[in-house]
């Protein structure tokens, strides 16, 4: 038969159990803090686009996916000769904005070519890039209508004092491109 050890007249098992108990209940007895604050905060985006310069969006995610930010024009180009559409973008936040454009091409002419960073875009038909479907050109200019210039990254900064910036894009498809609706995008991302 086995024996446990006594203290007191008790199992040394009950003794420390016992003593556990009372250490758990003395740390429950003090605080780990006074109190605390939880915050919420209504983020604003500072970067928004406008087709007219006057509504203007902010770009916010919606249930069923995507965002609401998408703004959409037509125009009405003949093939070999440029056509321009002006959009507008401005910062509304006390600090400087740093943004990209990115230009997805039509599903036609996949494949993209930067010519020159943050400028000028070349879309083709073929991988090797021999059949040229569509050139997208970008200008940004300030309110004041002096040219907004980017780094070597092809990274647009847009102040505050300065928005809202026009962005002037023209489009040249191909003298031999078919007569149909084509859907280039261009995106205004973080940089």
């Amino acid at each position: 038969m086995k024996k446990s050890a006594k203290f007191f007249g008790k199992s040394l098992l009950a003794l420390a159990l016992g003593i556990i108990a009372v250490a758990g209940l003395a740390v429950a007895g003090l605080l780990s803090y006074y109190g605390q604050f939880k915050g919420k905060a209504t983020v604003q985006q500072s970067v928004q686009v406008s087709l007219d310069g006057k509504n203007w969006k902010e770009c916010k995610p919606v249930t069923s996916g995507g965002y609401e930010c998408d703004l959409e024009f037509s125009v009405n180009p003949t093939a070999g000769d440029p056509v321009t559409q002006t959009v507008y973008v401005k910062n509304t936040a006390n600090a400087n904005a740093n943004v990209k454009l990115d230009t997805i091409c039509p599903t036609d002419f996949p494949y993209n070519k930067e010519v020159t960073l943050g400028e000028k875009v070349e879309c083709y038909a073929d991988a090797d890039k021999t059949k040229l479907g569509v050139t997208i050109e970008y200008v940004v200019t300030d309110k004041n209508d002096n040219s907004v210039n980017h780094d070597n990254d092809g990274v647009y900064t847009l102040s505050q004092t300065s928005s809202p910036y026009s962005l002037q894009i023209k489009y040249t498809f191909a003298i031999n491109a078919e007569p149909k609706e084509y859907n280039i995008v261009t995106q205004i991302i973080p940089a």
